[in-house]
């Protein structure tokens, strides 16, 4: 009976309050790393390194604090997976464009009754984050990556959100390419009217990466 409340509140209040649909800014956004990529030369496109990933996404950081049925709303471990690709820039500088399916839980938490008995529900959002950044390599076994990223729901309208991002890989060498781990943090820029709201996210990437070693 409350479950299908909880899921309601938090899918109309708390996600679309965290992202707004603007189709104009959205057109603009997306185009960027189209437009950066038509910049390389097809010998820089074969040149390219690909990696799988899996991913685990945190979406604990953000502060949504309670809405109006008296909840507590906070973020909850998501999971996904995708592609990214590295265009080499240099020996050891390349341009990391990419992108990665996300499955983003939210859950709420309210008291029904004056026992103090306590019913949790949780919903997720389908996200598709598609990450611009620089990544700086130093030697075979470590890399670090700083830039922007794009996000755009496939639920809610299709609300959309963008902000920085920056991580560390650690590389496990193979003859074929490399197995990786890599924590990343990605911190929303873009607020509702009146909100004060960023998202704040953590995501662990495990994959492997294979393609020119430069």
């Amino acid at each position: 009976m409350f479950f299908p409340i909880i899921r309601a509140a938090i899918t109309m209040n708390t996600i679309k309050g965290v992202f707004m649909k603007n189709t104009t800014r959205l057109a603009v956004i997306a185009l960027v790393p189209a437009v950066i990529a038509l910049t390389f030369a097809p010998s820089v496109f074969a040149k390219a390194k690909v990696s799988v990933v899996g991913a685990a996404d945190y979406y604990g950081l953000t502060e949504f604090g309670s809405n109006e049925l008296g909840e507590t709303v906070k973020g909850d471990l998501g999971y996904g997976g995708g592609l990214l690709f590295e265009l080499p820039m240099s020996k050891s500088v390349g341009l990391e464009l990419g992108g990665i399916f996300l499955k983003r839980k939210v859950k709420g938490i309210t008291s029904v009754d004056e026992s103090g008995a306590i019913v949790s529900g949780s919903t997720d959002g389908k996200i598709l984050n598609a990450p611009a950044a620089l990544r700086f390599t130093v030697g075979r076994v470590f890399s670090f990556h700083a830039g922007g990223f794009y996000e755009r729901a496939f639920e809610d309208g299709g609300s959309y959100d963008y902000g920085a991002t920056a991580g560390f890989r650690l590389n496990i060498p193979t003859r074929a390419g490399a197995f990786f781990i890599e924590p990343r943090y990605n911190h929303g820029l873009k607020k509702e009217d009146g909100s004060t709201i960023n998202n704040k996210v953590v995501l662990g990437l495990v994959g492997f990466s294979f393609g020119s070693s430069r």
